[in-house]
């Protein structure tokens, strides 16, 4: 997370700067009968997201949520379904 808040900032020309101990905001949640978890969003300056970092609690390396295949945790929230929603709510403008 830290290498593309770095990323970020030079992509930006220094405009974006974000400190990976002070999140812009927190949410926590938790799937039923499942993991518990945290998001943490930075935004710009503008308030759109820039970045976002799900922490589930429980879960080894596995990815979170999907079917019931190998390396999958099931008890975890989805996490095709995050990415899937953070760029469906945050589409990349030209100009």
């Amino acid at each position: 997370m830290q290498q593309w808040m770095e990323t970020d900032f030079l992509s930006s020309r220094g405009t974006f700067h974000a400190n990976f101990k002070h999140p812009s905001s927190t949410m926590k949640g938790s799937v039923p009968g499942g993991h518990s978890y945290t998001v943490y969003t930075w935004n710009a300056t503008n308030g759109n997201a820039v970045e976002e970092y799900w922490l589930i609690n429980g879960m080894g390396h596995a990815w979170s949520g999907g079917g019931p295949y190998n390396f999958t945790d099931l008890e975890g929230p989805s996490a095709s379904l995050a990415m899937y929603t953070f760029f469906m709510d945050h589409p990349m403008i030209d100009g």
